[in-house]
């Protein structure tokens, strides 16, 4: 588990991993809590959800998708030469860089 989460969103992240824990028990699956993808999923439920938790730590947990490949950082060229119908084609920016999604984190 990561060790650089503030103790009121490692909390959070935990209830998510013991619902999520709970359920494979349930179907008789084994679930490792520990894994990046495992907490790739709870943070991903708590966007999902705009719980208060994700709107409150929202650079920190950008950053960890960042520091994992689930975002990568866009040059200004790439910017350019990006097209989109809608929108920015960017999904975030932090510190004035666009961001983004590259990959979801897999087991």
């Amino acid at each position: 588990m990561d060790k650089t989460f503030p103790t009121d969103l490692q909390a959070e992240i935990d209830y998510r991993l013991d619902l999520r824990e709970d359920t494979a028990a349930d179907e008789g699956e084994t679930f490792d809590r520990t894994t990046d993808a495992a907490i790739y999923e709870a943070i991903r439920d708590m966007e999902d959800c705009k719980d208060s938790m994700f709107t409150k730590h929202l650079r920190l947990l950008r950053q960890w998708q960042i520091d994992r490949g689930v975002y990568e950082a866009m040059s200004p060229e790439e910017v350019r030469n990006t097209t989109t119908t809608r929108g920015t084609v960017w999904d975030f920016k932090m510190a004035g860089q666009p961001y983004k999604f590259r990959r979801h984190i897999e087991d």
